[in-house]
């Protein structure tokens, strides 16, 4: 009788702690997926704006305000803002030169 009793009591147990594993093993599942998605979603958005970019950037007769006008976009017009050197819209970042071309251009995750 108390062998059994023991042994009902420690299958008990493990099974409580394999449950226990398998519940945080969902959950942290779940929070990863959620973040790898939302920085998905930030690199889309940075690549889309960049191939906005591309073309405005290559003519010559385009200047600072052309390019930053094909990056923002359909952006709101509060996130432009200059640090550092670049000019940040969204989530890139566009450094120009002192004729005002387009010399560099970065994703806002290259600085975190």
């Amino acid at each position: 009788m108390r062998s059994s009793t023991f042994s009902i009591f420690a299958l008990v147990l493990v099974l409580a702690v394999s449950n226990g594993f398998w519940l945080f093993s969902t959950i942290d599942n779940a929070v990863t997926m959620s973040h790898r998605e939302g920085q998905c979603g930030r690199e889309h958005r940075a690549m889309t704006q960049l191939l906005a970019v591309l073309p405005v950037a290559a003519r010559p007769d385009h200047g600072k305000a052309e390019v930053i006008a094909a990056a923002r976009g359909t952006s709101d017009p509060d996130q432009i803002f200059e640090k550092e050197g670049f000019v940040w819209v969204d989530a890139i970042g566009l450094r120009f030169d002192e004729n005002r071309r387009l010399v560099d251009a970065r994703p806002a995750w290259s600085f975190e």
